[in-house]
């Protein structure tokens, strides 16, 4: 009896906790919609027009008090070119118990004040929960344009940055966008050139915070960090020495795994400060140079990494005790017996009773698995220990060798 007693209270907590995220996840909207008669289209009835209608106000309000930018979010949402129909489709999965009631046309309407029908009013009292992490998530989805990383792309993520002691007019322009806009768009140019075996050349404005199972694992990004120091010039200001430090780093975009890198030795030039054309001219050159001089790098490496088996990732416990210097061990054993197919492992996790290898090796996972199960799974590990795998429940378990092992 106390042991139901003990496992009624555990489901009570656990319901209670269930009921209290979901009210911190949900918010309750109540409002009044509106839309004009003319709005309706064959597609959409009144009423749904309408809860159309509740979900963009909601929406709206919502991003704007979570400080999410909602302009860039309708903006790439217009890109889609939703129909109505769609568009009400799209959102539903962020409202829960939607409810719509109708207003009683009020007397003496818009048509009897000599309008047509079509600028006839229609309202109704709008009520639903909002789910707000779905709502964040859609954000995302939205403004990241998530659905296109399906695609072969190569990202390029650029900050281009002056010193603070500096302004954009120190570079001889106005803005950033008529200096470092510039660069990028040419570097998207350069890039579509330069390396052909990608469906796209994209620029971010900032890095993935989410990258979906369904990324393209052969996308990469190129991320540019470069800044100005204006570090001296004459006193009747018609010269100026600059300095620029720049390097960037390629990565997988969806493993974040580097794939090269470059720091570039420091830049000097001495320059002109009286004609802000070329001087603009000239220090923009200078940075696109200086990635104009890495691609036939970069295009190699490309092209080599082309010719090569995707690489497969699998999680491998190690179900016994182990001691740091065993997983040591076990991580350049198996890498050295494993070479073929390419395997590397690293420790992910480490416990007192176990750790986590996480296993890369060329092909899919079937292969890793059947490499790893060769010879009864049986690796020996040192002339004390062999190294036990368990395809089932994909572990290692550590066991001491015997006369039948």
């Amino acid at each position: 009896m106390e042991k139901l007693k003990a496992f009624m209270f555990k489901i009570f907590i656990l319901l209670f906790i269930l009921i209290l995220s979901n009210s911190v996840c949900a918010k309750n909207i109540d409002l009044t919609v509106q839309a004009k008669k003319s709005d309706v289209t064959k597609e959409l009835k009144d009423e749904d027009l309408l809860i159309l209608n509740g979900f963009r106000q909601t929406i709206t309000s919502e991003l704007e008090e979570l400080k999410l930018d909602s302009k860039v979010y309708w903006e790439k949402l217009e890109q889609k070119k939703l129909s109505a129909a769609e568009e009400l489709q799209f959102f539903k999965p962020l409202f829960e118990n939607v409810v719509l009631a109708l207003a009683a046309p009020a007397p003496g309407s818009n048509v009897s004040k000599g309008e047509s029908k079509e600028d006839e009013k229609i309202e109704g009292s709008f009520k639903a929960e909002l789910n707000i992490e779905k709502l964040k998530s859609n954000f995302e989805e939205v403004t990241s344009n998530l659905n296109d990383t399906k695609i072969k792309t190569f990202y390029i993520l650029a900050n281009i940055d002056l010193d603070q002691s500096m302004n954009w007019e120190d570079v001889g322009v106005e803005k950033a966008q008529s200096f470092s806009g510039v660069i990028i768009d040419f570097w998207k140019k350069l890039a579509f050139k330069e390396f052909k075996n990608f469906e796209r050349v994209e620029i971010l404005e900032k890095d993935f915070a989410t990258k979906p199972d369904y990324m393209n694992s052969k996308s990469v990004t190129l991320k540019w960090n470069s800044t100005f120091k204006k570090v001296s010039s004459s006193s009747d200001n018609k010269r100026g020495s600059f300095e620029l430090t720049a390097q960037y780093i390629l990565v997988n975009t969806k493993s974040g795994n580097v794939l090269t890198s470059f720091d570039f030795p420091l830049q000097k030039r001495d320059l002109d400060l009286q004609n802000k054309k070329a001087l603009s001219s000239a220090l923009a050159s200078l940075v696109y140079n200086l990635l104009l001089s890495q691609t036939s790098k970069i295009s190699n490496l490309l092209e080599a990494l082309e010719k090569e088996k995707e690489l497969s990732h699998l999680e491998i416990k190690i179900a016994t005790k182990t001691s740091l210097s065993e997983i040591y061990a076990i991580n350049s054993l198996l890498q050295d017996k494993f070479k073929g197919i390419k395997l590397t492992s690293s420790m992910k996790s480490y416990s007192s009773d176990g750790a986590v290898l996480l296993i890369s090796a060329e092909g899919g996972e079937a292969k890793i698995l059947d490499s790893l199960s060769l010879e009864g799974g049986k690796i020996p590990l040192n002339e004390q220990k062999i190294l036990l795998f368990n395809r089932t429940d994909k572990s290692f378990a550590i066991i001491p060798k015997g006369p039948n092992n």
